[in-house]
């Protein structure tokens, strides 16, 4: 690595740095083909693991703490599981998770990828499924109130 890069990492540690963004749980999906389904010419997967990481802004977070940065995540998340998994991911590096409020209306922007494979074959990637809420400002009311409390006491 060049010196320059190492001084940049190095200037990270302990720095206080605050990431807004869409917060996005990445989902594998992991599994041996079983055979083809009778219903339609598709891959019947057995699933054998799960694991969700950190995607979109809640990457860029991961990777401030990872560097030694102080992390303060600010995001907007639903309450489901990817929002679980996604807290609980960044928290693991001592990130700040305060500012990733969760909307009971919305839902977590995920985006799940389906790796199939078999003893003989090489696994590989077959599917991703998105799920993305259209762009939108609005909050509920009460998670707005929440926002503009914290954000005038502080």
């Amino acid at each position: 690595m060049k010196p320059e890069l190492i001084d940049f990492v190095e200037k990270f540690k302990g720095k206080r740095i605050l990431i807004i963004g869409d917060m996005i749980a990445d989902i594998y999906l992991k599994g041996d083909i079983s055979r083809i389904s009778r219903e339609a010419p598709v891959l019947v997967l057995i699933e054998s693991e799960e694991k969700t990481v950190a995607g979109g802004a809640a990457n860029v977070v991961n990777n401030v703490a990872t560097l030694g940065g102080k992390a303060f995540a600010v995001g907007i998340l639903g309450e489901d599981k990817g929002a679980l998994n996604l807290k609980q991911i960044l928290e693991e590096n001592n990130v700040n998770t305060e500012g990733m409020f969760c909307d009971q209306n919305r839902k977590t922007i995920t985006k799940t990828r389906v790796i199939a494979g078999g003893r003989a074959t090489v696994s590989q990637q077959v599917v991703r499924i998105d799920y993305c809420e259209p762009h939108t400002c609005d909050l509920n009311h009460e998670l707005g109130r929440y926002l503009n409390y914290n954000v005038n006491m502080k």
